[in-house]
């Protein structure tokens, strides 16, 4: 589910980020944490095999091996790459945001065109905000694993309510179109019997890259290797690669930002709490179709009306006809 941090934004302080970086879920460290002690272990590894296990000609071998690591690593475009690629997938996955259907439309345009309050007029409007919803259910149950544990049967959504038993004979995994098609002839049968006044209503009704990462940090394990011949690098690298750790972070980190958002149906902290949504969806429709919106205060000048202070002080609210 998503991870929310604006409670500990609200504020653009020094101490309100450091709580921010040592958050765990939704954090890098938790993204990187398992490839980052992987990494170490194979660098001290191939560290102690250097100074332990070599000797004489064999290490004079290494350290050419080394040397053509450390050089070959910068031949790897790795800032452009990823910075193409997350840009490429956050554009997706914004796409994905924007396209994210709220029911409250359709449920707006459904109460308003459908009137009454009588009990069938009232089953006319749940009946199809319920079945729209329960294509959203469907879809989501295709392309979100969350979604598809909570609700793995039909049954299933049958308790939920977006399925009347009757309802399931009828309906298959197959043919979830099926709810679209139930919606539109209940609109169909609606405006034959009166209820949506017009053609027009009824239309309206109607119409609403990680390999490469991986490869440049398998050379670095070599690469990165401090060796008696070479001076180039810091003397605190001696022993543990502060600075290839850092890298390790900033790029593995970079990589894992892409790779959360690239399905943003998953199980990820990032990824969308699509059983929140659905539940709020059909709550709000069926709240929405149930109210009666035809009633409405009586007009009167606005607050902000040229001179309406003046007479609403003086006269109390003045009606318009």
């Amino acid at each position: 589910m998503t991870i929310s941090y604006a409670a500990e934004i609200s504020k653009a302080d020094y101490l309100s980020l450091l709580k921010l970086m040592f958050r765990w879920r939704g954090s890098l460290w938790k993204n990187v944490y398992f490839e980052l002690a992987l990494w170490l272990i194979l660098y001290a590894s191939i560290a102690l095999l250097y100074r332990l296990g070599l000797h004489g000609e064999n290490k004079r071998v290494f350290e050419k091996i080394v040397k053509y690591c450390y050089d070959f690593g910068d031949w790897i475009p790795l800032s452009f790459m990823l910075g193409a690629y997350v840009t490429l997938v956050v554009k997706r996955w914004w796409d994905v945001v924007s396209h994210i259907g709220f029911i409250d439309n359709l449920a707006l345009v459904v109460t308003n065109y459908v009137r009454g309050k009588d009990d069938r007029t009232i089953m006319f409007k749940r009946n199809i905000v319920r079945y729209m919803c329960l294509l959203q259910a469907m879809v989501y149950r295709a392309i979100s694993p969350p979604v598809r544990r909570k609700y793995p049967t039909l049954e299933s959504l049958c308790e939920a309510g977006y399925l009347e038993p009757n309802e399931i004979e009828m309906f298959s995994e197959d043919n979830f179109y099926l709810s679209v098609s139930w919606a539109m002839a209940l609109a169909r049968m609606a405006r034959d019997e009166g209820i949506i006044k017009s053609d027009q209503a009824l239309q309206d009704i109607f119409k609403v890259v990680f390999l490469t990462v991986r490869f440049y940090f398998l050379i670095g394990i070599i690469g990165r290797q401090f060796i008696d011949s070479d001076i180039s690098q810091w003397p605190i690298d001696i022993y543990f690669p502060v600075v290839t750790t850092l890298q390790f972070i900033f790029y593995i980190g970079w990589s894992k930002v892409a790779e959360e958002l690239l399905n943003p149906c998953g199980d990820d902290d990032a990824d969308f709490d699509f059983e929140w949504f659905l539940a709020r969806n059909l709550r709000q429709a069926l709240a929405i179709v149930d109210e009666d919106h035809c009633i409405v205060p009586p007009l009167c000048h606005p607050k902000f009306w040229r001179g309406a202070d003046e007479a609403n002080k003086q006269n109390g609210p003045r009606m318009t006809p």
